[in-house]
């Protein structure tokens, strides 16, 4: 695991049913990033949003960037097909 710093911390959003935080880290060889929490009473969920992207299947499995695209595009490319199959046979029946 890589080591990440906080750099700084703000409040972007907050109702009464949840908050969002911005933190701003940097990671090991000083590269900047950003991190957007969401907190709620129930759960807390983390999504890593860097360069116009969420990266957290490539964090998670330590893929390259180019590693990351080509699954990301193979898991889309099924899911899509697999939509278009799932439509069809409903379309069938209905």
């Amino acid at each position: 695991m890589t080591d990440i710093r906080r750099r700084a911390s703000r409040v972007a959003f907050e109702n009464q049913w949840l908050r969002l935080r911005v933190d701003e880290i940097e990671y090991a060889d000083g590269t900047p990033g950003s991190y957007s929490v969401i907190e709620k009473t129930d759960f807390t969920v983390v999504l890593p949003f860097q360069d116009g992207g969420f990266w957290l299947v490539k964090e998670y499995l330590n893929l390259s960037v180019t590693e990351t695209m080509k699954s990301w595009s193979i898991c889309e490319t099924i899911i899509s097909f697999a939509g278009l199959g799932f439509a069809l046979l409903a379309s069938l029946v209905i």
